[in-house]
């Protein structure tokens, strides 16, 4: 399944419950932590040249009206 704008494909997601010190007190306490795996999509680099395009064109733009308000 694609992600918006067909940056990438999801692969795998999966949990796994790690140990961390505690830095206010002693001991360690178990947290979970997300694991999100993701495939580059084959339109990847025909969609971030667009997206290059359209923010050098705003970019140009908002320049272009700081000038207009000086």
């Amino acid at each position: 399944m694609p992600y918006r704008n067909n940056y990438a494909n999801f692969k795998e997601i999966k949990t796994q419950t790690i140990t961390m010190d505690q830095k206010d007190r002693e001991g360690q306490s178990k947290k979970a932590k997300l694991f999100i795996r993701l495939d580059k999509h084959a339109q990847f680099d025909e969609n971030y040249a667009n997206f290059e395009k359209i923010r050098a064109e705003n970019d140009a733009k908002k320049k272009e009206a700081e000038v207009t308000k000086q």
